[in-house]
């Protein structure tokens, strides 16, 4: 018995015995997605017409008793359409409050006063 390289694939032809698959015909192979593959893809997601950080100060001035995070994400996705990832939410009312545009007072984002 023979020790084969892990390069080397087999296939069945046939009821045949297994023989090994070309380079070329391996190449092929992974060129086409599986069914499965198809749908995992991003490029039938489209941009959003409005950023992340734009849209949540938007949020944020609708909200005039101050919003908490999950009033904010409930906002975005009713009003802008956009499903945002928390943490990306997060990052961007933090940048804010770094730039002096949002205040967080008792876990709830403000306008500065």
């Amino acid at each position: 018995m023979s020790w084969k390289s892990p390069n080397v694939f087999w296939h069945s032809s046939g009821g045949k015995r297994l023989q090994p698959r070309s380079e070329g015909e391996y190449a092929r192979q992974k060129r086409r997605p599986s069914a499965a593959a198809e749908g995992r893809g991003r490029s039938e997601r489209k941009t959003p017409g409005v950023s992340i950080s734009d849209a949540s100060l938007k949020a944020v001035r609708a909200h005039s008793e101050g919003a908490t995070p999950a009033e904010l994400l409930n906002y975005l996705l009713r009003k802008f359409g956009m499903t945002v990832r928390p943490n990306h939410l997060g990052a961007a009312l933090q940048r804010h409050r770094r730039a002096g545009q949002l205040e967080n007072r008792d876990q709830r984002w403000y306008l500065p006063s």
